[in-house]
């Protein structure tokens, strides 16, 4: 008759700690979401850091988070845009990139005097007190507006018109290579203004009088 081995209490405490955390796991694992975007990120990241044998890699990819690649100031389209919607009943705003791309839309019939290239009195206050919010950006970045008046076909008042507001936004004091006037090939009588938050060393083409500088 064979004899039974005495059981060791120690062994068995231990074993029961594993099984313990074991079912502890599978349960975080079981009521956890995974975010495959972000999983596929992390991925990406850590196989081109150590894409070389092993070895971290001479250059590593920027990853880019839903918000943008840079700290946006938020508060300077929701001021411009509160102020819009205040004074400009006509138009519609929109938070394109929220925080780092607001777009204006109306008739410039609306703001023009119709059939003319000058701004309707009535209106020209709010043209001042936008430009003047375009002067002194956050560190780091700079604000831009990009003017653009629609046509079917190009004539000399819609090409004014975009030439007058950026020559009415520099007036009032907003720096010039903040401003960028020109022509869309569509919607024949809309105006569109693109506020934007950017790197302060981000390119960008300047338009005047229909032409780049």
């Amino acid at each position: 008759m064979l004899r039974e081995e005495p059981r060791n209490p120690l062994l068995i405490l231990v074993l029961s700690l594993y099984l313990l955390l074991l079912a502890f796991f599978v349960v975080l694992n079981t009521i956890s979401n995974v975010d495959i975007s972000r999983t596929r990120a992390v991925s990406g990241s850590l196989n081109e850091t150590f894409a070389a044998n092993g070895r971290p890699a001479d250059k590593s990819i920027k990853l880019v988070s839903s918000q943008g690649n840079l700290l946006a100031d938020a508060a300077f389209l929701s001021r411009v845009g509160n102020l819009i919607r205040t004074e400009l009943a006509f138009a519609h705003v929109e938070d394109v990139l929220p925080g780092r791309l607001m777009v204006v839309t109306m008739s410039a019939d609306s703001l023009f005097i119709p059939g003319r290239e000058a701004i309707d009195p009535l209106h020209r206050p709010i043209i001042d007190r936008v430009a003047k919010a375009l002067i002194n950006p956050s560190p780091g970045v700079r604000y831009d507006v990009d003017i653009l008046v629609g046509h079917s076909n190009t004539d000399d008042l819609v090409l004014g018109r975009s030439a007058f507001l950026a020559n009415s936004f520099a007036a009032a004091g907003a720096p010039p290579r903040s401003i960028a006037a020109g022509i869309e090939q569509h919607s024949p009588g809309q105006l569109k203004f693109l506020f934007h938050v950017r790197p302060r060393n981000e390119a960008r083409l300047i338009f005047r009088d229909g032409g780049e500088q």
